[in-house]
Order: structure tokens, then sequence, then C-alpha cells
């Protein structure tokens, strides 16, 4: 398993080096809570990819003024759907690419090496530690 991190214009171009590398992936994809769902290419254009998750909420720490961070119910959603796709490669995606998809990525590598420095580590990712932690918690339930 590999987890890469993406964000929304760059996603084509991880799709397209996967399907080169001939690896199969899963795709968990975030966008703001008040944006439209990404557009994504035809899973029959990119037969490497096996399933996505597409969840709506923004990247911060708490709900204020409009702005929603992650729920119970949907880190609970990420974290079955990693569960329940555990042998393929995790694309995590999120419109920049440095903070809600991070966190992800290290919850995820966390939970399956004991290891999330290279998503936690350095200055390319600040991982929303909110988002992290509950999926990571989700994860070890």
């Amino acid at each position: 398993m590999n987890i890469y991190v993406s964000s929304r214009t760059k996603l084509p171009k991880t799709e397209s080096l996967l399907h080169k590398r001939e690896e199969d992936y899963v795709i968990i994809s975030m966008r703001g809570a008040d944006e439209r769902l990404p557009f994504i290419v035809l899973k029959c254009l990119r037969p490497r990819r096996k399933a996505a998750l597409f969840m709506k909420f923004d990247d911060v720490n708490k709900d204020h003024d409009g702005w929603k961070t992650i729920t119970d119910e949907q880190s609970a959603a990420i974290s079955e759907f990693i569960l329940r796709h555990k042998d393929l490669s995790f694309v995590c995606q999120c419109d920049a690419g440095i903070s809600r998809s991070s966190a992800v990525a290290a919850a995820i590598s966390n939970f399956f090496t004991g290891d999330d420095g290279e998503f936690v580590k350095g200055s390319r990712y600040y991982p929303n530690e909110i988002v992290y932690s509950k999926v990571l918690d989700h994860l070890n339930k």
C-alpha cells in the first residue's frame, strides 16, 4: 500500500502516474462544505481507480461563521472506507493538497505503520489536527 497526497489541480497527474505504474488505488476527496463535488474523470478512463469517497467539510478546527469542520459521522465514513480498501493504495485529495488530505494520509500511515512522519514533519504539509485525530480515533475503534 502506498499513500499519496494530491491537490485538486494535481489529481489528474497523480492518477496518470498510478495508471502507468499499474497500481490499484482509491481516492478520498475532500472539498469545502459549500463547494460542489469535484469533477473526477470517469472510472472507465481510470481503470486502476477502484473506488472514490467524496466528503464536504472545511479546513477549520471548529465550526464558526458558516465554516464546518469534519463531523464524527464523516470521520467514521472515512475510516470505514480506509478499512474496506486497506489492500489498495490511497490518494488523499483536497483543494490545495496541504492540510485535510495530509491529515487523512497521516492517519492512514499512523494506523497501518505506526509512523506518520512523512506527512507531519517538515514544511511540505500542515495536517489539520482535528481531521487527523478524528480519523485516527475512528480507525483505532
